[in-house]
């Protein structure tokens, strides 16, 4: 009935097998299921990248959009601004520079 064993030593050695059969069995559906975590996020990622990568041309274009030239340049020389055919006497008078604009 023990296997030619007491009964203490085979209780004993059938609670170790079933302990590392159950360890051996919990180690394997871990690595299970970090293989299919894995899969799974690599599919995501390789999705998302695709997306991504066909929505790139409509992207540029709506940032082209946005890159329309606005407010004041920089500059050396001040810019006259537009007046109603008195440019010449106003020329000194009206410019976008704002430190000569405040001078006498």
């Amino acid at each position: 009935m023990y296997d030619g064993k007491q009964q203490a030593d085979y209780l004993q050695h059938r609670n170790t097998k079933q302990a590392l059969k159950r360890q051996r069995l919990a180690e394997t559906t871990k690595q299970q299921k970090y293989l299919d975590t894995t899969q799974l996020r690599r599919g995501r990622i390789d999705k998302l990248n695709a997306l991504k990568e066909d929505a790139k041309d409509e992207e540029m274009a709506k940032h082209l959009e946005l890159l329309v030239p606005d407010g004041a340049v920089e500059g050396d020389d001040p810019v006259a601004l537009l007046t109603n055919g008195n440019e010449s006497e106003n020329n000194d008078q009206m410019t976008t520079d704002p430190a000569k604009k405040d001078e006498p």
